[in-house]
């Protein structure tokens, strides 16, 4: 395993994919979450991590400066940045005040953002104002019927 190639075992794991159970047990022992990603759209990884208030360290590709906020709820540094990322690991490690409070902004934003409720709502929004446009097209479609068989009949 590289954790244990590097040596760092004891304060590092690459988890790869995990079930739900394991994945709860590990993120409810973690001090930062990390993605370093070049390619993502909006991971469920990091919602995941965010609602365990979990600061994040991440890159700024795809989705994720919509969901993590520079300075907010973590830190962001460029795609193949390894110092950058390092210096991000250490800042957060050396601060557990900082990982705190990106920790308690991150789940406060996944709760009024981003949490089931909250989409829900929206998506239930959505429908409603695309059943009005539909019914004001039928309206629409149905007065120009009877304006046409109106005008007809009159002359």
């Amino acid at each position: 395993m590289l954790s244990e190639e590097l040596g760092v075992s004891d304060k590092i794991l690459f988890a790869g994919w995990l079930g739900k159970a394991e994945k709860d047990h590990l993120l409810a022992r973690a001090a930062i979450f990390v993605l370093p990603s070049y390619h993502e759209g909006v991971p469920m990884a990091i919602l995941e991590a965010m609602s365990w208030g979990i600061p994040i360290v991440t890159t700024p590709v795809g989705g994720m400066p919509e969901v993590v906020t520079e300075g907010q709820e973590g830190l962001l540094v460029n795609s193949g940045d390894i110092v950058g990322l390092a210096h991000a690991l250490a800042r957060l490690l050396a601060a557990p005040s900082l990982r705190r409070a990106f920790g308690e902004r991150g789940r406060h934003k996944i709760e009024s953002r981003f949490s089931i409720k909250v989409l829900a709502t929206a998506t239930g929004t959505v429908v409603d104002r695309l059943r009005c446009v539909r019914a004001r097209a039928r309206a629409r479609a149905s007065d120009a019927e009877r304006g046409d068989a109106c005008s007809r009949d009159s002359t």
